[in-house]
């Protein structure tokens, strides 16, 4: 838990929102971070970006990869979903392993919950290497494009 404190207010952030403690209570609501405290860090280029608004599709002759892996309660959020996170995790591993990434593109479609199988479709084209995580009835888990550094 991190404790900032901006006079004449103290705020505690966890995963479950923030705390205002001066009115002692938890709030989901964004609150805006003071100019001092947000000048202290510097911002990098993103990692992950949204670059359009299309559905993320494999061309024909896309490679679905039979091994499958089944969800466990390491990969589970609070929600006992799979964290979005873990979908990044899953897909890495089926890049080249020389493989540096400059950014990835996620699109989620469907929550994978403990105990599902996770399928793997990879394909290359000009937008980068794409991989979408499926369940058996091929159904879209997340698809994720990763531009590659050359």
């Amino acid at each position: 838990m991190k404790r900032v404190q901006t006079a004449p207010y103290i705020y505690r952030y966890n995963e479950r929102g923030i705390l205002d403690m001066n009115k002692r209570m938890f709030t989901k609501t964004t609150l805006r971070i003071p100019e001092d405290i947000y000048g202290r860090y510097t911002l990098e280029e993103a990692y992950f970006k949204e670059t359009s608004k299309s559905k993320i599709l494999l061309e024909d002759g896309a490679k679905k990869l039979e091994e499958s892996f089944v969800v466990g309660r390491q990969h589970l959020d609070t929600n006992n979903h799979v964290n979005n996170a873990q979908y990044v995790s899953f897909a890495r591993e089926y890049l080249p392993k020389s493989a540096e990434v400059k950014s990835v593109r996620i699109q989620y479609r469907k929550q994978a919950r403990l105990g599902d199988s996770i399928y793997a479709y990879t394909g290359t084209d000009a937008e980068g290497y794409k991989v979408l995580l499926c369940n058996e009835a091929e159904e879209i888990y997340a698809a994720l494009v990763f531009t590659l550094a050359e």
